[in-house]
């Protein structure tokens, strides 16, 4: 549901009266794998960087239940080559270590206790720490997002 309002919104604010080609990119796509830790668990990410090297504009992205940061890659890889870095987060406890090694009989009902409120608070908790995260590596000299 949020993602087609996601899309328009960056569109509305990509385009600078040019008209939207999905076929046209900015260059090639160079990812990162990357983690950090807050309050006893970690977040590892995937970044995806423009080539521009320059500074651009952040898209967050956040899988579903039993995803990963590497979900959505087209997304992440098709906006990263229209100027944006995409930050692709992996929610610990709703991702996909709750049905990769479980037999398949068992995949649904540990889904379903994956899908609690304790992990919505995770995850919920998870966004604004990796926000502040990536502004403290914004200013790190030498990092790979600094700028």
């Amino acid at each position: 549901m949020w993602l087609p309002v996601l899309l328009c919104v960056l569109l509305a604010l990509s385009g600078k009266g040019e008209v939207y080609d999905p076929s046209v990119t900015r260059g090639e796509v160079k990812t990162r794998l990357t983690s950090f830790a807050y309050q006893e668990r970690t977040v590892p990410l995937k970044v995806y960087l423009p080539a521009s090297g320059k500074k651009a504009p952040v898209v967050l992205l956040s899988h579903g239940l039993g995803g990963s940061r590497e979900t959505g890659v087209y997304l992440a890889s098709h906006w990263a080559a229209r100027g944006y870095v995409v930050v692709a987060m992996q929610h610990v406890g709703s991702d996909e270590s709750l049905w990769k090694d479980v037999p398949a009989a068992r995949r649904l009902p540990a889904l379903k206790a994956g899908a609690s409120a304790l992990t919505f608070r995770d995850r919920a908790r998870d966004v604004p720490a990796t926000i502040d995260q990536l502004e403290k590596w914004s200013v790190e000299s030498g990092h790979f997002l600094e700028g």
